[in-house]
């Protein structure tokens, strides 16, 4: 009988164990920014940073920069946006992101982490929007399109989105589609790191709309956001805003499994010495 209710507990614990690989972990913020500043709007992207600011990772900073004339501004829509407004008369960019390679907060690999903000180009075929990940600090404002290590992505007012393949010594447009929604959206970029190539999975408004495998690892793992001005504009309405940034990762599930069944095999010979002493 003792055996027959073993066998019962041993299935319908692997049964669970089976299931907990095919659930995802709970995810732990790296970094969160609400971008709201008291004082906005504010020249300064670095107000109130500590205050608006959350998560494990601490960053005191934004590093930012540009080609040509331009603007960074923490504003007041939507309770805080960043806004990276490049010069319209100029095929100019802008660009800003935290101080900190997140490499280290992701974990070796296998690892999974993830990248989520609200962002609105703005303007009909004026600016677009863009975000690079992967890459190191002196490649952190680089152009999305350039040679700079990591994967980017390009979301344009009318809804055209490219993801770029910085990594192999070549500007690579490797995907590019249409996602019907204009205005405000949010994105959603899930990467697994395996240790030998990175895949993506880019979403729009909780819509997968391409998936993507990188072979190979980043050198670091700086991010940054960017604002692009197409030429010739001919006026002044511009500008990207950025709001509700989140860095999270994730555990693989696997390594929950694993860790369960040591556990049980450890109940179980506990179990079956107790059994055999009273034997």
């Amino acid at each position: 009988m003792r055996i027959a209710n073993l066998s019962v507990r041993i299935a319908s614990a692997l049964a669970i164990l089976v299931a907990m690989t095919g659930t995802t972990a709970n995810a732990t913020v790296i970094f969160t920014d609400n971008f709201f500043s008291s004082t906005a709007p504010d020249n300064n992207i670095n107000a109130e940073i500590g205050a608006r600011t959350g998560g494990t990772a601490t960053v005191t900073s934004y590093n930012e920069g540009a080609w040509g004339d331009w603007q960074t501004q923490l504003r007041t829509e939507g309770g805080g946006t960043l806004l990276l407004a490049p010069n319209p008369d100029f095929a100019n960019r802008i660009w800003a992101g935290p101080d900190l390679d997140f490499t280290p907060h992701f974990g070796p690999s296998p690892t999974n982490y993830s990248f989520s903000f609200d962002v609105d180009p703005n303007n009909e075929e004026k600016t677009w929007a863009g975000f690079t990940f992967g890459v190191t600090e002196a490649n952190q404002g680089a152009w999305v399109n350039a040679d700079h290590g990591g994967l980017s992505v390009l979301l344009r007012e009318n809804g055209r989105w490219n993801i770029f393949d910085g990594t192999d010594g070549s500007t690579d447009n490797v995907a590019t589609g249409v996602y019907t929604t204009t205005g405000s959206r949010n994105v959603l970029l899930d990467v697994f790191d395996s240790g030998t190539d990175v895949t993506l999975d880019f979403s729009i408004n909780g819509n997968l709309v391409d998936s993507y495998t990188y072979s190979g690892s980043f050198d670091g793992n700086y991010v940054a956001f960017s604002a692009h001005a197409n030429t010739n504009l001919g006026d002044d309405t511009y500008g990207v805003y950025f709001d509700n940034f989140t860095v999270t990762a994730v555990p693989e599930p696997s390594t929950y499994a694993l860790m369960g069944l040591c556990l049980l095999g450890i109940v179980f010979v506990r179990r079956e010495s107790r059994w055999r002493a009273l034997a």
